[in-house]
Parts: C-alpha cells; structure tokens; sequence
C-alpha cells in the first residue's frame, strides 16, 4: 500500500524503508501508470527539471523495484519500455493509493525562499588513472551525490557547469566566484581491480580550508546500491558541516548586520538550546526580523514556533502565547501558502496552543505534502497521535522523522525525540517496558533532554522500577523546575482523559519515592 498522506509504502502490513525521492518516483510511475513515462518527465518532475545520467535513474528505479518486490529481470510491477521509459503495470485497488488531486512531487525548496542561503558546488569528479570505466562511475557518483544533496531543501546546489573547474588548490577560490558558491564538493575516483575507491572533500571556497573528508570503497562493476548509499552518506555529512560552519560564522559580530538566512540561523541555533533565556533571545531576534523584513514568511513561521515551543516546555501559558503563535503563523501562510514552516507553524499551534490534535495532524500533513523531508512534522504528528491514542500511527510517524533528521534544520535541535515519543506511545499503550528502553535512548542521545526524563519516570514508575522512577524524577526536577505546570498544562492534550490520570499518578509515586529515600 502506498500512502501519500503518511508517506509511507507498506507490505503486507508492514512498513517498508524507501527514500523520499524513490517514493517520489514510485508515486509519479502510479500516478500515470495508464501510460509509458519518459525519462524526461521524470528528470523534469522528479527531480525537478534537473537532468543526471541514466545510470542514476536506473539506481533509483532499481531501489523502487526491490521496495515493493520487483526486480529488473521479472518487471512484474514496473516495466522498462525500452527507448521509450517506464510504465507501472501492477493492478491498483480501491483505497490503495490515496493521491487523487495531489501534486505529483512537493515543489517547494527553502533555498529559494531563503536567498542568501550558501551554495555548494560540486565539481567534476577527478580519475586517478586513464581507465575509461573510472570516468564514467566517477560521473554517476557526483550525479548520485548531487541528487542527494538535492533532497536537503535549505541547501542550494550548483548544478555542472563546464566553466567551473578546480585544477589545485589555487583554482579553488576562483571556481568558488565563478559559482557563486560559498563551499565547494571536490571528488577523486581510483579503480583497483574489482574495486572502486572514492575521496570527497568539502572545502571553504574562500579560504580552501577543507573542511570534512570521506573516503569510501564499493565493488565494481555492480555497484549502483553503493554509489547510492555512498551518495547519502556524503549528503548527510556536508548538511552537517554546512550547518555547522554556518553557526559560526553567523555567532560573529551584531545580528544586526546578518541577512535573512543568518538570522534564520542564529534563531535557529537559539531555539535548538531547547534553553528558555535562549529562546527568549531567538523570539526578540525574529520579532525584530519581520519588522525589518515583513514580506518573510520563514521568519513569522520561526517566531511562531518559538512562542509555541514556549508552551511545549510550559515556560509560557497558552493564554501568553497565544496571540504570538497564532498570528505569526496566519502572517506566515498568508505570506506564503507553499511554506512548509508556515504550515508546520500552523499545526504546532494547533496541538500546543489550542489543544486540537487531530486538527494539528491534518495542517502538519499539509506542511510534508509541500515538504516530504520535513522531520520534525513526523515528530509532531507523532507526538499528537500519542495524545488522540493512535500509537500505530505514533511509532510510524516516528520511524520517519528518525530516517529524516539529519536533512531537517528544524530537527536539528531536537536529537532523541523520535525515541522520546516512542516511548510516550509506549506508555499509553502500557509497554512499560519499551517505554523504559526507548527513554533511555533518548538520553543517550540528548543528556539533558527533560522530556526523555519524564518518560523515563512514567514508564518506571508502572513497570514497578521504583528506584530508577525516584532517580529520575529528581533530574527532571532540577532540569525542569516547571514540573507542576508542565503537568498540570498537558490535562487538555489528552482525548481519553484516564490516560493523563495515569501519568499525573506515576509523578506522584515517584514524588513520594524520592522525598521517602532523602
């Protein structure tokens, strides 16, 4: 089954990894499986009017196959017309695909509404050695890596340009202006025998420091799983270091001289401290950017979510909020109706603000319809599946925004959450125990994340772990001092009402627990 709305491909019931942008391919070949699609459509719609080498597109639509049980020998469900392109020929029952009056692919990228966003170029592939095959994979791994890098909205990408090219370190800066780019994708390729060896270095145009190295080795000839993967890998670490030496470089002299991308950032950086004063700081930020700049729907959108997030964490009442977060996030989307942080405002609102959850889930749904790697609108959708008692739905939303983070900016202050909702799901559906395992995780992953403590209470307080219940509590009084209030807040969250009883009880236990073992 593929569900548009979810975003998820299922078999047999059960849920099936694929990328984002092969479910994008596999939802476009049923969209129009009453004919033959060029390979020109799907490079104009796919990916989005960019045109890579075949071999990328024969990668993905390989990756397609194997997601839904095909292969290119039997083409039992998709069926390469040769010369001609690619038909989805498997039957389609009623309720199966869901994705009539859709677009057939989310349009929207940040980048193009943050302007001043940094560029990355990626260079032609160098080849060690004068081998014809190490040419041509050399190629089809920089395409491959383009179109992962595609995928991370805010990041604009160079696409190949003959007049870009970097022969030594001294051509770099040079290569750099002719782009436009701030950092640069430098590649080599080296066969030996059966094996292909790949270095990928991300460099500072400015200053040709380099920034990140990767080095990696797959089989040839058969190695298009491993150029992808590879592909994904590189993507996921230059968003990383991207992000990164943007953070510094914008923490550099008066916010007042950053344009909007560096307010977005700074904010950014702010709001993930998951800090009050922080936020505090990031809330006056953005108030004064929508001043200077009120035609930005980003910024309305990020002070929107920082006023919610203030009633997320109980620093605020809703009442306080609620003017703030409501009417940024209605400026946001009258600004822009095809901002997916618009949208994402709008839900967060929704469920914090209002207390609306199912309300909350249909508006987050909107925002990965425009935005399919939107993390964080998983997480939130998991989070109000929890409070409405859907946990299906809660650890399938979760299982998406763990495979999506490292491309959210907006996720990137949130490390951990999608295991800190599991185990919220694993408390309202008494599995103690997971409960327990997932908490844990979450603090692995993020130590001082008061939200994980607190499940961690729950959980161990009816799973009969008294002691680790009192442990904990005790963190989570002196991470979170509004302890009361956060409790006390999330009484309108819940839609069965004996669930919040429950959890207003394990507090008490372990309360009681700890003021009897001081």
């Amino acid at each position: 089954m593929l569900d548009v709305e979810r975003r998820e491909l299922r078999r047999d019931g059960e849920p099936r990894p694929i990328e984002p942008q092969s479910f994008e391919l596999l939802k476009f070949l049923i969209e129009n499986r009453d004919r033959v699609v060029s390979r020109d459509e799907i490079f104009r719609v796919v990916w989005r009017g960019r045109i890579v080498v075949d071999s990328v597109l024969g990668t993905r639509i390989n990756a397609v196959r194997a997601s839904i049980g095909d292969d290119g020998a039997r083409q039992r469900l998709i069926r390469t017309v040769r010369g001609s392109g690619f038909r989805f020929v498997g039957s389609i029952s009623a309720g199966t695909h869901r994705s009539a009056g859709l677009s057939t692919t989310a349009t929207y990228r940040l980048a193009a509404t943050l302007k001043d966003a940094p560029a990355v170029a990626v260079l032609p592939f160098t080849c060690i050695g004068e081998d014809g095959r190490a040419r041509l994979v050399a190629e089809a791994l920089r395409e491959e890596v383009v179109s992962a890098l595609c995928d991370i909205d805010w990041l604009p990408v160079v696409s190949h340009d003959p007049a870009v090219q970097a022969s030594g370190t001294a051509a770099l800066p040079e290569a750099g202006r002719q782009s436009r780019a701030r950092y640069l994708l430098c590649g080599s390729l080296r066969l030996e025998r059966d094996d292909a060896r790949a270095i990928v270095r991300l460099i500072d145009a400015a200053t040709t420091v380099n920034l990140s190295a990767g080095r990696f080795r797959f089989p040839m000839p058969t190695c298009f799983a491993e150029q992808q993967e590879i592909a994904e890998k590189v993507a996921d670490a230059v968003g990383d270091q991207v992000f990164a030496a943007e953070r510094i470089r914008t923490r550099r002299g008066s916010p007042d001289g950053l344009d909007t991308w560096g307010i977005v950032i700074r904010a950014l950086d702010l709001i993930n401290s998951r800090n009050e004063q922080k936020a505090a700081a990031a809330q006056a930020m953005l108030a004064k950017a929508v001043d200077i700049d009120p035609q930005s729907s980003v910024s309305f959108a990020l002070l929107s979510f920082v006023a919610t997030l203030g009633v997320h964490q109980a620093w605020h009442s809703r009442q306080a909020a609620r003017r703030l977060a409501n009417g940024a996030a209605e400026r946001a989307l009258a600004l822009n109706d095809e901002d997916p942080w618009a949208h994402l405002a709008a839900g967060y609102a929704k469920l914090y603000v209002a207390n609306e959850a199912a309300e909350a889930i249909d508006i987050l749904k909107r925002a990965l319809a425009l935005d399919p790697h939107l993390s964080i609108a998983h997480y939130l959708i998991a989070l109000a599946s929890t409070f409405i008692k859907k946990p299906d739905d809660a650890f399938a939303h979760a299982e998406l925004a763990e495979a999506l983070k490292a491309r959210d900016l907006l996720a990137r202050g949130n490390t951990g959450a999608h295991d800190n909702v599991r185990a919220t799901a694993s408390f309202v559906t008494g599995r103690y125990r997971d409960g327990i395992a997932f908490a844990r995780k979450a603090i692995a992953q993020s130590p001082r994340q008061t939200s994980a403590y607190r499940q961690l209470v729950t959980n161990s307080a009816y799973a009969g772990e008294v002691g680790q219940a009192a442990q904990a509590f005790q963190i989570v009084k002196r991470l979170g001092p509004e302890l009361d209030k956060f409790i006390r807040q999330s009484e309108a969250l819940y839609s069965d009402k004996s669930d919040y009883r429950k959890y207003v009880e394990a507090f008490r236990e372990a309360a009681r627990l700890h003021a009897g073992g001081r």
